[in-house]
């Protein structure tokens, strides 16, 4: 008994260390120095919009249920408890569907914002307990709040990059595109893929959260009064501006958040009439003109381009600034069909291709000769297409121009860099180049540790694994324990019931970490001990399964330092010096104990000399090589760098 309250107050005041000296290093949250998500982790802090939490921890990598992302997205909308709470037919619409009564508000205040959609309120609660929120979940939400709220609109013609687009649901591809315009997204993250139905983490909802909140920024006093579904009423003419230079610009010909809007249809027209140019564009059946910017930015499918590759017929959303045009996109490629790759055939006139779709229907294609041809995004030929690979036929102006490929089988190779749990069988993999992919294991899918057949659970942290996915999902995972020894100095040790660990400062001065389980032996002086007899700063030497300790040794072991200063004063009847560092600007008195067999060297303007004690003066500049013991710093070796102008 008096050993499990010994080491439940080890714990305690081990967490309470962490959390003073992760606050003195300026940060918001214990666990989020050195994670990719930080800077938005406390920008979402900073709004207001999370508190993480009782133990001063984000958990970046957990996931999140829904309802938590309703509390942060109704945060970041403006949300009032007390003058937005939900309606008696609310609240019994959310009772049946076994939501708990804290989120009501909260879902109310966004069901009424056109947020959140009735017909999914279903999957917030299952079995009685909250779910996790998935990835297409979130970004349905998010694209909503930037297309209702942030004069933002979704693209009728699109082209997402990522190898799982097919299993993104058709609903939420407009959205996806629109955040990928709008860099909320990062097409090349995860190896290319989207990953729509793994759980969103808590580190990726920060960064779309700040990211949101940045572009909501300047209007959301707009959002608080603004009534759902408002739109402005398109005029039947825009008339054209006298002067073509908006208001807001700067001197650099910047321009400021001002009267942003976005327009979307068909080119009619591109005029250019001596130093203006005009846009006429075709949007409900209403002809809409405006005026271009001479510095006009202009997308073609994606590539930047210019306004000579513009044609009438061309899908286009203008972006303007005081109904000025400022940035133009357009698209010319569209995609006429996608399937499987069944054969091809090369005659003496043409080339035809042969494809089918979900429901094994046949679809043949009559290539061109000068058709481009793309399998995983590089330059290829038919011959390069296995059975069943996928196949996107693009074409331009009712023209087959591109063929796109993507493989149904793949490999994935690296190391696991993060693990998710049963329920949620996540594994991301970093790969040699330090790409991360992270994939979600099946039911059916085969696990294999050291050529064994195992359960999720026998994963571990820095297993060098190979990954063969078919059409993205994993077939098999074969993992391999990575086996090493490690020495240096522990700065950190973590006691709690969920897990312990413990981190090193290598002999190469990395920080790793590694945990401690039921099977760790842990040796001092030829005497097994618990983790809670381990010591901070003392050494230790590690055999390391993956990420787990197998056997520990520990000693005390001083760790050498270096310092350097100026002598200020000498105590010679206590063999003490005391010298004066300068760190950050500042001047901190410290005081050196010398030994009997403390060396003594004056290196001076190239030349090296043994001297002694009695011959150190105030005044000198000392590199003083030692160890701290108990709070005592000794010194092995002093030198002079620099003798006290006094010194004769």
């Amino acid at each position: 008994m008096h050993k499990k309250h010994l080491t439940l107050v080890l714990a305690f005041v081990m967490i309470l260390v962490s959390s003073i000296s992760a606050l003195g290093q300026g940060l918001v949250f214990t666990d989020i120095e050195g994670h990719w998500a930080r800077e938005y982790i406390e920008d979402i802090y900073s709004r207001k919009l999370t508190t993480g939490y009782v133990d001063a921890t984000y958990r970046p990598n957990n996931s999140i249920t829904g309802l938590e992302a309703v509390v942060m997205l109704a945060n970041l909308l403006g949300y009032d408890a007390q003058a937005n709470q939900a309606s008696a037919s609310q609240v019994k619409l959310y009772t049946d569907n076994k939501i708990p009564a804290w989120s009501h508000g909260y879902l109310a205040y966004l069901m009424d914002m056109d947020i959140v959609m009735e017909t999914e309120l279903s999957g917030f609660v299952l079995n009685g307990l909250n779910t996790n929120i998935k990835r297409f979940e979130f970004a349905n939400f998010i694209g909503r709040i930037l297309v209702n709220y942030a004069g933002e609109a979704v693209s009728r013609s699109y082209l997402l990059p990522y190898k799982d687009e097919m299993s993104i649901p058709a609903d939420t591809k407009p959205y996806v595109d629109l955040m990928l315009k709008k860099d909320l997204l990062n097409a090349a993250s995860n190896d290319g893929r989207f990953l729509p139905n793994n759980e969103i983490t808590r580190g990726e909802i920060a960064k779309l959260v700040s990211l949101t909140a940045d572009i909501l920024d300047g209007v959301i006093d707009d959002i608080v009064n603004k009534k759902p579904n408002e739109e402005e009423k398109p005029k039947e003419e825009e008339k054209p501006i006298e002067n073509p230079k908006p208001d807001n610009e700067n001197e650099n010909g910047q321009v400021s958040n001002g009267n942003v809007t976005y327009k979307e249809g068909m080119l009619e027209n591109l005029a250019v009439a001596g130093n203006r140019t005009s846009i006429t564009i075709k949007s409900n059946n209403t002809v809409l003109i405006y005026d271009v910017r001479s510095d006009v930015i202009v997308y073609l499918d994606e590539v930047k381009s210019n306004l000579e590759a513009l044609k009438p017929g061309q899908d286009v959303k203008l972006k303007l600034v005081s109904d000025l045009v400022v940035e133009i996109e357009a698209v010319d490629l569209k995609e006429l069909y996608q399937g499987y790759f069944e054969r091809f055939h090369k005659g003496t006139t043409n080339t035809v291709l042969s494809l089918r779709d979900l429901n094994g229907e046949n679809k043949v294609f009559t290539l061109p000769d000068d058709i481009e041809i793309y399998l995983d995004n590089k330059e290829a030929t038919l011959n390069d297409f296995k059975l069943g690979d996928v196949v996107r036929v693009m074409a331009k102006d009712d023209r087959l121009v591109e063929i796109r490929g993507k493989s149904k089988l793949e490999t994935v190779k690296g190391v696991i860099s993060y693990l998710g749990t049963p329920n949620n069988p996540i594994v991301e993999i970093t790969k040699s180049d330090d790409t991360v992919v992270r994939v979600e294991l099946e039911t059916d899918s085969t696990i294999r540790r050291d050529a064994r057949t195992v359960g999720f659970t026998r994963l571990r942290l820095s297993d060098e694994v190979t990954v063969q996915l078919e059409y993205d999902r994993v077939k098999t995972l074969s993992a391999t324990t990575v086996r090493r020894k490690v020495e240096g100095y522990l700065r950190k040790i973590v006691i709690s019931d969920e897990e312990e660990y413990i981190e090193l400062e290598t002999t190469s001065n990395e920080k790793e970490q590694f945990f401690i389980t039921v099977d760790t032996r842990i040796w001092e002086k030829n005497r097994l001990i618990s983790i809670s007899d381990l010591r901070i700063n003392h050494y230790a030497e590690l055999e390391i399964e993956s990420n787990e300790v197998v056997r520990l040794t520990t000693s005390e072991r001083l760790e050498q330092a270096t310092m350097i200063g100026t002598i200020s004063y000498i105590h010679k009847d206590l063999n003490i010096i005391e010298v004066i560092q300068t760190v950050d600007g500042e001047d901190i008195a410290k005081n050196v104990s010398v030994k009997t067999n403390t060396i003594y060297i004056r290196q001076i303007s190239g030349n090296t000399a043994m001297t002694n004690f009695t011959s150190l003066k105030v005044g000198d500049v000392l590199s003083i090589t030692g160890q701290t013991n108990k709070g005592v710093f000794t010194a092995d070796i002093i030198i002079v760098t620099s003798a006290s102008p006094n010194n004769n």
